[in-house]
């Protein structure tokens, strides 16, 4: 297994929250003494390698949380792990809209550091925003004669703030995810994000959940990294060619307590 150093340390702490509990980090309160956990680990690799056959992966490990504190208030935190960096933030959100509101809103901030061997240890700052709504069942577009059991949308932005280099890194997100069955969920992501000195990338992540018990679910998913690139599934949008940079596999468990 091999590391890019560079790409990893600057994006790890808003990535690994996208595969460990993707939609699920959204503007709505937990209720008092309500908590959450969301394991995962993941894998990516540079599409070229799927060409010449020499598929190299970088593997980590990311932990998330999320316990109710009441009054629209929810403590969260998120650890992620490499075999070059290690990551932690801790936030408090507040949800600005009643439980029963269609739509839901949430702003988020919070601190945490990055340890990178070698390296001096550097503080981080964080703001989010976020927008959701829930909606009940209906038709499948994409499957004719099929019903799903209803779904949920959401919004979220992360920024965070390097104290130490004055650097700041963000992320957009829209995450869909429909309940086919009881036990059955099917997600899909869009999302956008920037880190210092490099471009803007573009990601899609299908995923599929499925509930072990009631408080118990298994997550598998994909990541689909998109950029100017001729490597792998080419296709021209606004008179540039677009394809596949990178793409990542990854699975996790999902806990309520």
């Amino acid at each position: 297994m091999r590391c890019r150093l560079a790409t990893f340390c600057a994006c790890l702490p808003l990535w690994i929250l996208s595969w460990t509990a993707p939609g699920l980090a959204g503007p709505w309160a937990r209720q008092a003494g309500e908590g959450f956990l969301a394991f995962s680990v993941t894998s990516d690799s540079p599409t070229t390698g799927l060409i010449t056959g020499d598929i190299l992966f970088d593997s980590h490990a990311g932990l998330y949380g999320e316990y109710g504190l009441g009054h629209r208030l929810t403590l969260g935190a998120q650890f992620g792990q490499s075999e070059t960096a290690e990551d932690g933030v801790i936030f408090l959100r507040y949800t600005l809209t009643p439980p029963d509101a269609t739509w839901q809103f949430a702003l988020d901030a919070g601190a945490g550091q990055r340890i990178e061997p070698g390296r001096p240890d550097r503080q981080l700052a964080r703001l989010g925003l976020s927008i959701g709504r829930g909606f009940g069942g209906g038709d499948l577009p994409f499957w004719p004669g099929r019903s799903h059991h209803g779904g949920w949308v959401t919004l979220d932005a992360t920024g965070l703030y390097d104290t130490n280099s004055s650097d700041l890194s963000w992320a957009v997100e829209g995450t869909i995810g429909l309940s086919l069955t009881d036990r059955w969920r099917v997600l899909l992501q869009a999302k956008a994000e920037e880190w210092p000195d490099t471009d803007t990338s573009h990601s899609l992540m299908p995923g599929l959940a499925y509930a072990l018990t009631d408080r118990t679910t298994l997550q598998i998913g994909a990541r689909l990294q998109l950029g100017r690139t001729h490597t792998w599934g080419r296709w021209t949008w606004e008179n540039q060619t677009w394809g596949i940079e990178t793409w990542g596999i990854g699975a996790g468990l999902w806990h309520y307590f």
